[in-house]
């Protein structure tokens, strides 16, 4: 008898196991922040192209399984305790779109500031799903997918 109950606990062990977390199905939602930057290149922020060439880097993570609908992209990147701005002077930065099937795709930011060099530095992406009703759209209280990482800015 005790070895017929050992012997069933253990399967179902192994069952367990092999089956995993319910959020390693194949299908959940991933992103994954690449551990490098591109190498640092000039930004200048300003509308009309006038301002200061301030020092940026861009941060780029790999989106899979990415669900049907509107998301916004929340990001950021901090390097010796100093938060970064986006590099972008584009209307509707941090948005987009995923259809059905969505195939593994890039996302990136750019960010810049004076302070802004080589080494390491603390990158945040998380991507809220989007959610329209009558024209006021906002992002859900959770998070579809997000994921921290030391990047190295070459």
């Amino acid at each position: 008898m005790r070895k017929s109950v050992l012997s069933t606990v253990l399967a179902a062990v192994l069952v367990l196991a092999m089956a995993g977390p319910a959020s390693a199905s194949p299908h959940a939602p991933t992103l994954h922040l690449k551990g490098k930057t591109s190498a640092i290149y000039g930004f200048d922020g300003s509308v009309e192209g006038t301002g200061p060439v301030l020092p940026a880097a861009n941060v780029v993570a790999e989106v899979k399984n990415c669900p049907q609908g509107d998301w916004m992209l929340d990001a950021t990147l901090v390097q010796d305790g100093v938060s970064y701005s986006w590099a972008t002077t584009a209307l509707g930065a941090g948005y987009g779109e995923c259809g059905v099937d969505e195939a593994p795709f890039t996302v990136a930011m750019g960010f810049y500031g004076t302070a802004l060099h080589s080494g390491r530095a603390t990158a945040h992406f998380a991507i809220y799903h989007y959610v329209c009703s009558e024209g006021i759209c906002s992002p859900e209280a959770t998070t579809t997918m997000e994921d921290t990482r030391v990047v190295r800015i070459p």
